[in-house]
């Protein structure tokens, strides 16, 4: 410290961006291995077994159905399986729900 100044070393903090950005930290590109929307690794259903059900949301008057997230559902969240909701609802272009 000179004179009540901290003298920050930029070079040590360069070299870490440069690196986080080197091996894609924080990218959102896919790979091998399926992430939630969250970016957690989620499990493939192995053959011979069901999928886990999975839990979307319609509005009263919507025609689509929508992930907990989304905007669209943030003041009426009706809770319906993705099974019933493909065959009643279209899609949300918005969040992506899965198919």
């Amino acid at each position: 410290m000179q004179n009540g100044k901290i003298k920050i070393h930029w070079l040590p903090l360069a070299v870490l961006l440069l690196c986080l950005l080197l091996t894609g930290c924080g990218s959102n590109h896919s790979s091998a291995q399926p992430k939630d929307i969250m970016g957690t690794p989620t499990a493939e259903p192995s053959a011979g077994t069901t999928e886990p059900e999975v839990t979307v949301y319609v509005t009263v008057t919507g025609s689509k159905y929508h992930l907990k997230s989304c905007k669209h559902v943030s003041k009426s969240r009706i809770p319906i399986s993705l099974e019933e909701a493909r065959k009643k609802y279209g899609r949300c272009s918005v969040c992506r729900p899965p198919r």
